[in-house]
């Protein structure tokens, strides 16, 4: 009953047919075999993961693992250890503890050598061993797996194995990226996009290889190719606009916000709004909290950057205190540098509007709150150009032995940084 239970996944139900089983053991004469309590814990485990109790799944597989390895080392039982192994893996994994996560499934690509013949199993574990290692962010090590995917999906063919070849690529690239080889991560992101396009099925709303374009285009913002960032972003963009709002309202919003990104590093001041206000317009639709987004915040911020460039100062002013108001929200522990640095923009917009008493209580707000999460506030370049900012502004109203100070406190730290 509860195999059947499970097979029409009313994994509750089966739960409790399993669990009746295994604790009759040894109660009112009724004997159950090592080989039943193993199934029965097998089921219980999967029944506990797939209801979400992935604590107590764990302790039936740890169960059923001792169990297994009591028996006979034959074929069978190695098949089941691995199976076993690849359950805790997820299990692990699902948990985000990634060392024993990790351990699982190396024990897994261990035991599959013992079992029938799955290369493309084997190198979908490779990949799943590569991911954790990502997630410690041991990149070398984690690419090393991603290699060796690779290598099988390749002898497999594009044919049978295409998708997955792509994505081994990508996650490569992203190994690439994090360890600072753009160009490397460059090249395997376009190979990427290359295998995408020519083994799918709907390439107009293909959200993988949108993610491609995209990955490629942050790979080509950093090392300042940014005409090219731009084209690989608006592929990526025109994508998931096909796919729609509903699906992918925060991958528009920040895509369009790369966008925008480009177009300020290219000094293009007056197009860069329009992609900030989009990501903005988007973000507000599909965001839960507004109030504490941080990527709406960023947008704002943005925008608001853009404005004052082009002469815009009270719009970039209320932009940027949009900001300001969400990254307060979301707390000084979190975002202290980005308020204090929100704070030293409106300050900024103030000052060239001509309001300098307003401007000075901005940057003295961005000066308390840099100092209060500043680690080295000794040689902190930040506090210095706020200091030197408050010093502009008291020698506007009038208050030059204030500024001198000021001016002093910025200098001292200056003079530090240059020594270091």
């Amino acid at each position: 009953m509860g195999k059947l239970l499970y097979q029409v996944k009313k994994f509750a139900f089966a739960l409790n047919c399993f669990i009746i089983v295994y604790e009759k053991k040894g109660n009112d004469g009724y004997k159950i075999s090592k080989n039943d309590e193993t199934y029965c814990l097998h089921f219980i485990g999967d029944c506990y993961q797939e209801t979400d109790e992935r604590e107590s799944a764990l302790q039936c597989y740890k169960k059923e693992m001792f169990l297994i390895e009591q028996k006979e080392a034959n074929e069978k039982y190695q098949f089941e250890n691995y199976r076993l192994h690849y359950q805790m893996y997820r299990t692990m994994a699902q948990l985000e503890k990634w060392p024993a996560a990790l351990n699982h499934i190396k024990c897994t690509i261990a035991k599959f050598q013992h079992s029938p013949n799955n290369n493309g199993r084997l190198a979908s574990h490779f990949n799943e061993a590569g991911q954790c290692l990502c997630k410690m962010k041991q990149y070398d090590d984690a690419k090393d797996y991603f290699e060796k995917s690779l290598e099988i999906g390749k002898k497999i063919g594009e044919k049978l194995m295409g998708t997955k070849i792509a994505i081994t690529l990508d996650s490569i690239a992203a190994c690439c990226f994090n360890l600072g080889n753009y160009t490397d991560a460059l090249r395997y992101t376009g190979s990427a996009v290359s295998i995408q396009k020519r083994v799918s099925k709907q390439e107009s709303v293909d959200r993988v290889l949108a993610s491609y374009y995209y990955n490629e285009g942050l790979s080509l913002s950093e090392i300042a190719k940014c005409h090219e960032a731009k084209a690989s972003f608006a592929e990526a963009l025109r994508i998931r606009k096909m796919i729609g709002e509903k699906l992918m309202g925060e991958y528009i919003a920040e895509t369009s916000n790369r966008m925008g990104g480009c177009c300020f590093r290219l000094g293009h001041y007056t197009d860069a709004p329009e992609y900030f206000y989009s990501a903005i317009s988007i973000q507000k639709r599909v965001s839960k909290k507004e109030s504490v987004d941080q990527d709406l915040a960023s947008y704002y911020y943005k925008e608001g950057l853009c404005l004052s460039k082009i002469g815009k100062y009270n719009e970039a002013k209320a932009h940027v205190e949009e900001s300001l108001t969400i990254r307060k929200n979301i707390g000084e522990k979190l975002m202290g540098k980005e308020i204090a640095d929100t704070s030293n923009w409106i300050g900024q917009c103030c000052f060239e509007l001509g309001h300098y008493t307003d401007s000075l209580e901005y940057f003295d707000s961005a000066v308390a709150t840099q100092k209060s999460v500043s680690k080295q506030k000794s040689v902190d370049q930040n506090l210095a150009s706020y200091y030197y900012k408050e010093g502009l502004c008291l020698s506007k109203i009038g208050k030059y032995n204030e500024a001198k100070a000021r001016f002093e406190e910025s200098l001292m730290i200056r003079k530090k940084l240059v020594r270091n």
